[in-house]
């Protein structure tokens, strides 16, 4: 048994990793390295949590009031899968993952978005992944079908549109 192996599996048997929203929240802070430790059982857990409606994780958007400012329970998560991205083996995956993320937030407080972590992951002129731009492209294409599929022609347009440089013109 390799290394990898074993942290697998230890992974893979976390008790609720892939049908409680709860053990994402009391994580939150350890969920980067959870996912670097395990990617694959990691992203296994979190496409089940994510499967029909994605009401199972919906409520990692809620949001606490906090002592000064509202609290939410999503970063955690959103940031494991952007340190998933880097990796081309993983970037489909957590592309995916934040794609239906996206479909099933509400908004709120806070402008970090799974959305918008797309949007960085595939920005044309500064990609937060290692990804070739023929694999990029390839995965863009991918998520436009899905969000078709998840969540009407506005979620394509919205998730295209900001990786189109804006030109601005003088008037």
């Amino acid at each position: 048994m390799t290394p990898q192996d074993f942290v697998n599996k230890i992974v893979q048997s976390i008790p609720g990793l892939a049908n409680d929203h709860r053990l994402f929240v009391s994580l939150r802070d350890q969920l980067p390295l959870l996912a670097e430790a395990a990617p694959g059982p990691f992203l296994d857990a979190l496409e089940q949590l994510l499967k029909g409606n994605g009401e199972m994780i919906a409520p990692i958007f809620n949001e606490d009031k906090g002592l000064l400012t509202p609290r939410s329970h999503y970063h955690g998560l959103k940031w494991a899968l952007e340190a998933l991205a880097w990796e081309q083996t993983y970037l489909l995956r957590a592309a995916i993952c934040l794609a239906k993320l996206a479909v099933i937030d509400p908004g709120g407080t806070y402008s970090d978005r799974p959305l918008n972590s797309l949007r960085t992951i595939f920005l044309a002129w500064s990609p937060n992944t290692w990804a070739p731009v023929k694999v990029r492209n390839a995965i863009i294409k991918k998520l436009s079908l899905l969000f078709l599929v998840l969540g009407g022609v506005c979620y394509k347009i919205s998730f295209l549109a900001p990786m189109i440089p804006l030109i601005k013109t003088k008037k």
